[in-house]
Protein backbone atom coordinates (compact mmCIF):
# COMPACT_ATOMS: atom_id res chain seq x y z
CA UNK A 1 0.00 0.00 0.00
CA UNK A 2 2.96 2.32 0.39
CA UNK A 3 3.63 2.39 -3.38
CA UNK A 4 0.59 4.52 -4.27
CA UNK A 5 1.29 8.07 -5.43
CA UNK A 6 -0.11 10.86 -3.34
CA UNK A 7 -2.34 13.37 -5.07
CA UNK A 8 -4.03 13.37 -8.45
CA UNK A 9 -2.26 12.02 -11.50
CA UNK A 10 -2.90 12.86 -15.10
CA UNK A 11 -1.99 11.16 -18.35
CA UNK A 12 -2.39 14.30 -20.45
CA UNK A 13 1.35 14.74 -20.96
CA UNK A 14 1.83 11.06 -21.79
CA UNK A 15 -1.07 11.13 -24.24
CA UNK A 16 0.27 14.27 -25.94
CA UNK A 17 3.74 12.78 -26.36
CA UNK A 18 2.24 9.59 -27.82
CA UNK A 19 0.77 11.63 -30.70
CA UNK A 20 3.85 11.05 -32.82
CA UNK A 21 2.37 10.46 -36.30
CA UNK A 22 1.41 13.64 -38.15
CA UNK A 23 -0.19 14.19 -41.55
CA UNK A 24 2.08 16.55 -43.49
CA UNK A 25 -0.87 18.03 -45.38
CA UNK A 26 -3.37 18.91 -42.64
CA UNK A 27 -1.15 18.45 -39.55
CA UNK A 28 -3.63 16.12 -37.82
CA UNK A 29 -1.82 13.95 -35.28
CA UNK A 30 -2.28 10.28 -34.50
CA UNK A 31 -1.05 8.12 -31.63
CA UNK A 32 2.08 6.08 -32.20
CA UNK A 33 -0.02 2.90 -31.91
CA UNK A 34 -2.20 3.84 -34.91
CA UNK A 35 -2.37 1.14 -37.58
CA UNK A 36 -2.03 1.65 -41.33
CA UNK A 37 -5.79 1.05 -41.83
CA UNK A 38 -6.66 4.17 -39.84
CA UNK A 39 -4.13 6.26 -41.76
CA UNK A 40 -5.50 4.93 -45.06
CA UNK A 41 -9.00 5.87 -43.93
CA UNK A 42 -7.75 9.38 -43.12
CA UNK A 43 -6.12 9.64 -46.55
CA UNK A 44 -9.28 8.47 -48.32
CA UNK A 45 -11.65 10.76 -46.45
CA UNK A 46 -9.54 13.91 -46.16
CA UNK A 47 -7.06 13.82 -49.04
CA UNK A 48 -8.81 11.94 -51.87
CA UNK A 49 -6.81 8.74 -51.44
CA UNK A 50 -3.31 10.19 -51.40
CA UNK A 51 -0.77 7.47 -50.55
CA UNK A 52 -0.03 7.16 -46.83
CA UNK A 53 3.70 7.15 -47.62
CA UNK A 54 3.28 10.71 -48.93
CA UNK A 55 1.07 11.94 -46.09
CA UNK A 56 2.94 10.15 -43.29
CA UNK A 57 6.60 9.85 -44.37
CA UNK A 58 7.80 8.81 -40.90
CA UNK A 59 5.19 6.05 -40.44
CA UNK A 60 6.57 2.52 -40.21
CA UNK A 61 4.05 -0.33 -40.14
CA UNK A 62 4.49 -2.62 -37.15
Amino acid sequence: MGNAKAGPTSQLKANASAMSIQCVTCKQTFMSTTKADALTQHADSKHKGAPIATLFPTFVAK
